[in-house]
């Protein structure tokens, strides 16, 4: 194959490999803020390199292509588990649940409504709950008679409605007096299932990205352990490889409803070329996942998800 010498080709394939080296500093999103920013557009980077490999092997840049290989390798490690086809188990849902977030700005309630009574949900938990959105969803939301809700005119408001009655219901926080969550129990499949709905602050500087931290440690400190079905749903403001979203699940002994089902990027709106997935439904060892999926945007900058659970039987 006869090698491309075009200098600004070359240039460029170069200027492509050390972006591409530069991704990997996300590895450090542990410590710092601005290195979890990095690190949470790795399905991009990872298009990026595989763009770069062939541009690469075109101009017969070794090196360059010897970089962009493992950029590439070690990004789509981490996409892999999403894409890994999981086998059906084969058993009924009890219970669909669905993640909305609304988006304070937003006030186009009839797109909203036509996507939930597609997806039909048994319990939405919504985030960025306002004023106005509460005057629009308690009166439309017929079908959902049993509710609960902390109605805040910031983008940390939240509001849990249900076709099932709960057993309990409270407002928590987690170490985070900005942002509360909706705590309740429901009675599925005769267990007694908590479902939590939450929306910690995004990690847009060193000390709300500590906070939030803080509230992953206090969330899982509060899940860890005991038989009861848990279910947690909301915007994390967290991607599936973020060090701190992983810490989470491993010490709680959650598992991510998105494995296996593919990426579903839920944001940042309309803007395809940052699209990445932050709003999550995970579950521990008692709920088993039938399906999970994305529903379609309705003038949020988020995209709403939801999922199939099967609610697994002690008795």
């Amino acid at each position: 194959m006869k090698a491309l010498n075009y200098l600004p080709l070359k240039l460029l394939v170069r200027l492509i490999a050390l972006a591409c080296l530069l991704s990997l500093s996300g590895y450090l999103a542990r410590y710092y803020f601005l290195f979890e920013q990095i690190d949470s557009f790795r399905t991009q980077y990872f298009l990026v390199a595989l763009a770069g490999m062939l541009l690469a092997l075109l101009c017969r840049q070794w090196l360059a292509l010897a970089i962009l290989f493992c950029v590439a390798g070690l990004h789509g490690s981490e996409l892999a588990r999403l894409y890994l086809p999981v086998s059906d188990p084969g058993v009924p849902s009890h219970l669909r649940v669905m993640s909305v977030n609304l988006l304070a700005s937003n006030h186009d309630n009839s797109r909203l409504l036509s996507e939930i009574n597609a997806i039909e949900p048994d319990l939405i938990v919504f985030q960025e709950y306002t004023t106005r959105w509460h005057q629009m969803l308690s009166s439309a939301l017929n079908s959902y008679p049993h509710s609960i809700h902390e109605v805040i005119d910031t983008p940390f408001g939240i509001a849990a409605y249900s076709k099932l009655p709960f057993r309990q219901q409270a407002i928590s926080y987690f170490n985070q007096r900005l942002s509360p969550a909706v705590d309740v129990e429901l009675e599925v499949n005769t267990q007694s299932v908590r479902v939590l709905g939450i929306h910690p602050i995004p990690p847009m500087s060193s000390s709300t990205f500590d906070m939030r931290n803080r509230y992953f440690d206090d969330l899982a400190q509060q899940s860890v352990g005991g038989d009861q079905p848990l279910i947690i749903i909301g915007d994390f403001n967290a991607t599936p490889w973020s060090y701190h979203f992983k810490a989470l699940l491993n010490r709680a002994g959650l598992k991510s409803s998105r494995d296996g089902f593919e990426l579903h990027p839920t944001w940042p709106g309309g803007f395809w070329p940052l699209w990445t997935p932050i709003d999550h439904i995970v579950h521990n060892q008692k709920v088993q996942l039938i399906h999970f999926d994305s529903g379609n945007r309705f003038g949020s900058d988020h995209t709403p998800v939801w999922a199939d659970l099967h609610i697994l039987n002690n008795n």
